[in-house]
């Protein structure tokens, strides 16, 4: 099983915060399966959004900028971008989770962007690391 992950020292994600209102999360997959997986598991920790289409993404992030950006590789690669770039456009803060199915394939991001890349499969408890929620708070097996 592989997991992999590459992210910048100076680009590490801002840890959950209790103390504050709960961080905003949109997913972008295709996969039904996945996406009930990844806004299962995340509600812990964040507000979850989950949508199969750019389109909706899209129209998700007009009405709601989001703290976090999760989009798979299923997607075209231009509508990955322009979904990165809108994201960053109403957050220049917003974390960018790119789920891989190869990391030899992966695209750079621009280096304004905070993004990240993690390789499928993948735990769920691993992009949970990912976006800094303390090891004591994840589920034990």
């Amino acid at each position: 099983m592989k997991h992999d992950a590459s992210l910048r020292q100076s680009q590490q994600p801002r840890p959950a915060d209790a103390g504050r209102a709960r961080r905003r999360v949109l997913a972008v997959e295709p996969d039904p399966l996945t996406q009930w997986s990844l806004k299962t598991y995340l509600s812990k920790w964040f507000d979850v959004h989950a949508t199969a289409s750019a389109s909706d993404a899209r129209h998700t992030l007009e009405r709601s900028p989001v703290d976090v950006l999760i989009v798979s590789d299923a997607l075209e690669p231009r509508a990955i971008a322009e979904l990165e770039q809108h994201a960053h456009n109403f957050n220049a803060r917003v974390d960018i989770v790119r789920t891989v199915a190869d990391s030899g394939q992966v695209r750079q991001a621009p280096p304004k962007m905070r993004c990240m890349w993690i390789e499928k499969p993948f735990e769920l408890a691993h992009l949970a690391r990912l976006l800094g929620i303390p090891e004591d708070q994840l589920p034990t097996v």
